[in-house]
């Protein structure tokens, strides 16, 4: 009985995985995701260049 819970469980853990990973390929061949990634970046530098500044010497 507990082995089939853990069965049933993995399976849609892995179904989950599949759907995730179907949409990260579509994001990369849309480009999408490249400019989610930039925009990050630009944030944390955005983020990084505030911090200096703020700081009082």
């Amino acid at each position: 009985m507990e082995e089939e819970k853990t069965l049933r469980r993995n399976r849609k853990i892995t179904k989950e995985i599949a759907h995730i990973n179907t949409r990260i390929d579509y994001l990369k061949n849309s480009g999408t995701l490249i400019n989610i990634y930039k925009l990050e970046e630009d944030a944390a530098k955005r983020d990084y260049i505030k911090s200096i500044h703020g700081r009082k010497k």
